[in-house]
């Protein structure tokens, strides 16, 4: 019998079977008792066994097969069932070594948390002392600074007041004439607007 790599494609194998199908053989392959011995652990043969044998052909490879699946049934039962038995012990001794280890570090924990509570009181007190002390001097110096603020503003603003009096009444005898001459001929530019066709 031959096998070609268009007959894995069509029957859409598996893309790893193409591959190696195509690795091995490249296009197609003469099926011989010696290759489906060396290749046993690459090829799926019962996927083989379905789409590329006849009915009749497919009856004798099960009637081998059904055996030898069996047996391997039968110890893979057994295997697993000791493998369940040995990691059920090995879970059982995980989950009592692990809740040790978890209770060992809930009480370092909270021996921490409690030293920690504790030395953080302690600081916040000594923390208010300081600031309460802090605060008092800062309001101390702002008071001292603000009254001579205020002494310093009120020497300025009367110096300003002197000197800005009479300036102002200067501005304003000037300014006086100026302002009545450009307000008449706004009037007089207004009116001559008014008489443009």
């Amino acid at each position: 019998m031959i096998i070609t790599y268009k007959m894995l494609l069509d029957a859409e194998a598996y893309s790893n079977q193409c591959a190696l199908f195509k690795k091995f053989f490249g296009s197609s392959v003469e099926v011989t008792e010696e290759l489906c011995i060396k290749h046993a652990g690459d090829f799926d043969f019962d996927f083989a066994a379905h789409h590329f044998l006849s009915e009749a052909q497919r009856a004798e490879y099960e009637r081998v097969c059904g055996p030898a699946r069996a047996e391997y049934d039968r110890i893979d039962g057994l295997a697993r069932a000791e493998y369940d038995r040995i990691d059920g012990l090995a879970r059982a001794e995980y989950d009592r070594v692990r809740g040790l280890a978890w209770a060992e570090y809930d009480r370092v924990c909270g021996l921490a948390r409690a030293e920690y509570e504790r030395v953080r009181g302690l600081a916040w007190a000594e923390y208010d002392r300081v600031c309460g002390l802090a605060w008092a001097e800062y309001d101390r110096v702002c008071g001292l600074a603000w009254a001579e603020y205020e002494r310093i503003d009120g020497l300025a603003r009367a110096e300003y007041d002197r000197i800005d009096g009479p300036a102002r009444a200067e501005y304003d005898r000037v300014r006086g004439p100026a302002r009545a001459e450009y307000e008449r001929v706004r009037g007089l530019a207004f009116f001559a607007a008014t008489q443009i066709n």
